[in-house]
């Protein structure tokens, strides 16, 4: 059994590790780092960063540039969303070396419970910007709520997977 707990700050470099490697060659991080001056690993490790540290540092170190093209996608993602209350998963990975394994079902699986304990909330939702992974969550019960073009060569996907759906998916 797996469990979703919060990270402890002794263990906030050894996540940031692993979602960078999960990430290393996701579409977004590409477009918001595009053009930033150094290295293209520490910077995906800063923006990685961004959300699970401090996030006035990380625009300091990454530049008002890479700020601007983060916040032209946060205000774009809204369109492909869900208007109901739910938790939003903005970030899930697992080490590509892992993939096939059923970790991230299992961290999905975790998200849906805590959807169902929440009574606030109706279900998940989610987006992604990799086509590959559109299969994948529709497999896991959710479904597409809304696609853009973001820029050239950036589209997203919104997902929504309502809480009445659990266990009734395909596993």
């Amino acid at each position: 059994m797996h469990q979703v707990v919060a990270i402890p700050p002794e263990k906030t470099p050894a996540v940031v590790a692993v979602l960078c490697d999960a990430f290393s060659d996701y579409p977004v991080m590409r477009y918001v780092l595009a053009g930033s001056e150094g290295d293209y690993s520490d910077n995906l490790s800063t923006l990685i960063g961004f959300f699970v540290e401090q996030r006035e540092r990380v625009w300091q170190q990454l530049g008002s540039e890479a700020q601007v093209r983060y916040e032209f996608l946060g205000e774009a993602w809204p369109n492909v969303g869900v208007t109901e209350p739910n938790l939003h998963l903005n970030m899930i990975g697992i080490r590509q070396g892992q993939a096939g394994r059923g970790l991230g079902r299992a961290l999905l699986d975790a998200i849906h419970t805590m959807s169902e304990r929440d009574p606030d909330s109706t279900g998940v939702s989610l987006t992604t910007e990799t086509a590959a992974n559109v299969p994948f969550y529709q497999h896991c019960g959710y479904h597409i709520v809304g696609h853009e073009q973001m820029v050239d060569g950036l589209e997203t996907w919104g997902f929504f997977r309502p809480n009445d759906t659990t266990g009734k998916d395909d596993r």
